[in-house]
């Protein structure tokens, strides 16, 4: 005969509790940021954030120019929507806007560019990055010394002065433009 375990296994708690008033707060709390326009913003903002390019006059990196190996345009975007990314998740105060706005912005670039999101999101990149912060602390020069890494070029100060003009330009920008919004909590 096999051996009953059972009278070894004990379960303390109350039972399960109503979860109605959690879900009725969630709910009044969507239906805030949906009336007062929060939603839409998050998910406008987003959609400007997908479409950011290194080569973009709003960002001030490259002064419009091309000239730049492809690799490192390439290494640069990753930059640009990482950072993105975390300054949303920094700035704006509210965690469903902050999912939102984030979501939005990965919806975006998976609908208009499947082939970058495809690498974006099975790429290591974003790993470095959150590793090199938090070994190092965040700043311009983490990220240009990571990004010229990922570049294949950890010794160009060209390149290395790109990542940190990446890091100060794109920050302020996604901050600007977080408060341009005037989201209501």
């Amino acid at each position: 005969m096999i051996p009953s375990f059972d009278e070894d296994i004990k379960i303390y708690g109350q039972g399960r509790q109503d979860e109605s008033p959690d879900f009725e707060s969630l709910v009044e709390h969507i239906d805030f940021n949906e009336t007062n326009g929060n939603k839409e913003k998050a998910e406008k903002l987003g959609g400007i954030f997908a479409a950011l390019k290194p080569t973009d006059e709003d960002l001030c990196i490259l002064g419009g120019q091309d000239s730049v190996e492809s690799s490192v345009l390439y290494q640069a975007r990753v930059l640009i929507h990482f950072l993105c990314g975390r300054t949303i998740k920094k700035e704006i105060k509210d965690s469903f806007l902050i999912d939102f706005a984030r979501k939005s912005m990965y919806d975006a670039i998976k609908r208009n560019e499947p082939d970058y999101y495809k690498n974006l999101t099975s790429g290591a990149a974003y790993s470095f990055y959150r590793v090199a912060f938090k070994k190092n602390g965040e700043s311009a020069d983490t990220a240009g010394a990571e990004f010229a890494k990922l570049c294949g070029a950890s010794k160009d100060e060209y390149i290395i002065g790109i990542g940190r003009k990446i890091y100060t330009n794109t920050v302020a920008y996604a901050k600007a433009l977080i408060e341009k919004c005037g989201y209501q909590y």
